[in-house]
C-alpha cells in the first residue's frame, strides 16, 4: 500500500509524544512492506534534521508552512498565505506520489483549506489521526484550544467535519469527545516496543528515593502541581524524594520550576528518547500528573512498561489504560490525596511496588504491541480502500 502522511511536525522536529509516535507509526508501515511518504513543515530545519532526513529509508519532504509557532524562533507566514500554500503543496504531491490513502496526521497551523484537495474528483481517501481536538483548531493557540474547543468558531468546524469520512481514534475519550461519526472509525492505541525499555527486577528503596515525570514542561502538564505537592510531602515525611524532568518547554517553564524546586527536582531537556528509556527502570516511582483531559498518554505507558509503580491522575483517555490492578490514581487537583497515596506506597513498598510493576507491563505487553497495533492500523486502512467500509473498533 502507498501511503501519503501529513502531518505539521515531524521528528527530529517534535513538542511532544504525538510526532513522535507518528514517526514510529511510519516506522511500522515501512518495516511492513508499505510504501510511506511524509509531507510536514519546514518547523525546525536545522543541519541534523537534514541529515537525519537523507538517512531514513523513506521521502520526508519538508515544504509546508506554518502560522503558529510554539513560542519557538520559527518564522510563521499570514494564515491565508499558509493555507493557498499548504493547498498546493499537497495537491502537487498528491499528483506526484499517486497515494492509494492520504493519512492526516496533526493539522494544527497547516490551514483547514488544504483538505478541498480531497474534494477533487481523483483525490485519494483519506483517514485522519485524532489525538484531540486541537488538531482542528487551525487558528488558536493551543493554551487556548485546551480550555475553549466547545467555542470554536461554527463556520471553521463546519467546514471540516464532512470532510471527516475516516478516522482514527488516539482513545474512546478521543472519539466520544469529537462526537463524529465517520464511515471508517478505529480506536487504534499508540504502541511501544518491549525490547526498547529494560523491564525493573530491584524494588529495594535507597535513602534517596528516585521518582520520574516524562512529559512537557507545562502548567497543564500537572508538573508544578506534582512539584508543590513533593515539597510538602518532603518537609512532612522527612523523606528524600527527588524528581527527575525529562521535557522541553517552548515558554520557559524549565527554567521558572529549576528555580523554584532545584532542590530536589532535576530538569534534563536534552536526552536521547532511546537513552531515557533504557534508563526508565532505575526509578522507584513514576508520575502521571496531567491536570487537563489526555488524550491518551503515551509517557504513561512508557513507565508502565518499564515496571515502574506508576501514580496517575487517569484524566482523559490516560484512564483507559487502568484496571485497578496496574496504576496508582488520584483526585487530580488534591495535592492531600496525591500525597496520601505516595505516602502508602512508599510506606508498603516492597509489597506494592513489585505487584504494580508486573501488571503495569503485562498490560502494555498485552494491549499496546507493535503487532496489535499494526494489525488494527492495517485493518482500518484496508476498510478505507473498501467501497464496502462498515468501520471497525480495535
Amino acid at each position: 500500500m502507498k501511503i501519503l502522511f501529513v502531518s505539521n511536525l515531524f521528528p527530529p522536529a517534535h513538542i511532544g509524544g504525538y510526532e513522535l509516535a507518528c514517526r514510529d507509526t511510519v516506522d511500522m508501515l515501512i518495516a511492513a512492506g508499505h510504501e510511506c511518504h511524509v509531507l510536514t513543515s519546514d518547523f525546525g530545519i536545522q543541519p541534523s534534521i537534514k541529515v537525519s532526513d537523507k538517512a531514513a529509508s523513506y521521502p520526508i519532504e519538508r515544504v509546508m508552512q506554518l502560522h503558529h509557532n510554539w513560542g519557538s524562533p520559527h518564522i510563521v507566514s499570514p494564515f491565508d498565505t499558509v493555507q493557498q500554500h499548504n493547498l498546493e503543496r499537497l495537491g502537487e504531491a498528491i499528483t506526484r506520489i499517486r497515494p492509494q490513502v492520504v493519512y492526516l496526521w496533526n493539522l494544527y497551523g497547516l490551514g483547514w483549506k488544504l483538505l478541498q484537495v480531497l474534494d477533487c474528483v481523483d483525490a485519494p481517501p483519506a483517514t485522519f489521526h485524532f489525538m484531540d481536538w486541537s488538531v482542528m483548531a487551525y487558528q488558536r493557540t493551543v493554551k487556548r484550544t485546551l480550555t475553549s474547543f466547545r467555542r470554536l468558531v461554527p463556520s471553521m468546524w463546519s467546514n471540516v467535519r464532512p470532510k471527516v469520512r475516516n478516522a482514527v481514534f488516539i482513545s474512546r475519550f478521543t472519539r466520544q469527545q469529537l462526537n463524529l461519526s465517520p464511515t471508517c472509525s478505529s480506536v487504534i492505541y499508540p504502541y511501544l516496543r518491549a525490547d526498547d525499555i529494560p523491564e525493573k527486577r530491584d524494588y529495594r528503596l535507597g535513602e534517596k528515593i528516585k521518582t520520574v515525570f516524562i512529559g512537557q514542561i507545562e502548567p497543564h502538564k500537572g508538573i508544578f502541581f506534582l512539584c508543590e505537592a513533593l515539597r510538602a510531602y518532603r518537609l512532612s515525611s522527612g523523606r528524600d524524594v527527588r524528581l527527575d524532568v525529562f521535557g522541553l518547554s517552548r515558554t520557559g517553564k524549565d527554567i521558572s520550576l529549576r528555580e523554584q524546586f532545584g532542590d530536589f527536582v532535576s530538569v534534563m531537556t536534552n536526552v536521547e528518547r532511546s537513552s531515557l528509556l533504557r534508563g526508565l527502570s532505575e526509578y522507584d516511582v513514576g508520575f502521571f500528573p496531567s491536570i487537563w483531559e489526555e488524550p491518551f498518554g503515551i509517557a504513561q505507558i512508557e513507565m508502565m512498561l518499564a515496571g515502574l509503580p506508576v501514580i496517575s491522575t487517569g484524566r482523559g483517555g490516560a484512564g483507559e489504560v487502568s484496571n485497578g490492578h496496574n496504576l496508582l490514581l488520584y483526585q487530580y487537583d488534591s495535592q492531600q490525596n496525591l500525597n496520601h497515596v505516595l505516602h502508602e506506597l512508599l510506606t508498603h513498598y516492597e509489597e506494592m511496588a513489585p505487584a504494580l510493576g508486573v501488571q503495569a507491563r503485562q498490560t502494555v505487553m498485552q494491549h499496546h504491541s507493535l503487532v496489535h497495533h499494526q494489525a488494527a492500523l492495517e485493518s482500518h486502512l484496508r476498510q478505507v480502500l473498501s467501497t464496502d467500509c462498515t468501520g471497525s473498533i480495535a
